[in-house]
């Protein structure tokens, strides 16, 4: 069943469209909200490591690449990803943005 709770908006996503910082990183994952999230985690794991490979594959200065693989990191680890909140309102960030609220469609 699809849940509108973390669909991003029309503004989230048109943030996306326009971005244009060579350093940006969206990796999307369907979630579960009523499993532990595991295989989740998992792939998550599996595409940031795959998205950071392409970030140092396009000599992205390493400060920026820890960066995201840091925020990518906090959000493997918190424990409320993939939970369904009600109103929850999710964004695309990059490191350098304002604090976290949400989950991120990109960094």
């Amino acid at each position: 069943m699809l849940l509108h709770t973390d669909v991003p908006t029309r503004a989230q996503v048109s943030r996306l469209l326009v971005s244009r910082n060579p350093a940006s990183v969206s990796i999307y994952v369907p979630t579960d909200p009523v499993s532990a999230n595991i295989g989740e985690r998992i792939e998550l794991g599996n595409l940031a490591t795959e998205a950071l490979a392409q970030l140092g594959d396009a000599r992205i200065a390493k400060r920026e690449v820890v960066a995201i693989e840091q925020e990518i990191g906090d959000l493997i680890e918190d424990e409320e990803f993939g939970a369904t909140r009600p109103g929850a309102s999710r964004s695309s960030r990059r490191p350098s943005a304002s604090p976290r609220s949400g989950y991120r469609t990109g960094c």
